[in-house]
């Protein structure tokens, strides 16, 4: 990681975005569990028809964020399934 910081500054990426942008991203997405679920969510939104205004987008990334990360650290592979099965069946209630 310090590596690809010390290239994008090269490129003139600003420090303070470098800094922020590859931790938060190397944080949630170590194996990639929340860019599948992100993409998932979009294909499904889109395969639907159903709209997804700004704050739609920005709520299903924090709970995207959050249930990647749950994934990543359970301790069975269940634990994370259980936690984004909380989160649909919540979705489903507000819509």
């Amino acid at each position: 990681m310090p590596r690809a910081m010390q290239v994008l500054e090269e490129l003139g990426v600003p420090r303070r975005i470098v800094g922020f942008v590859v931790p938060t991203g190397y944080a949630f997405n170590l194996d990639g569990s929340t860019l599948y679920l992100s993409l998932a969510l979009m294909f499904i939104a889109q395969a639907t028809g159903r709209p997804m205004p700004w704050t739609d987008q920005l709520a299903a990334m924090l709970l995207l964020c959050h249930a990647g990360q749950q994934a990543e650290t359970a301790d069975e592979p269940s634990d994370g399934a259980a936690l984004i099965d909380r989160i649909a069946m919540a979705a489903k209630q507000l819509y």
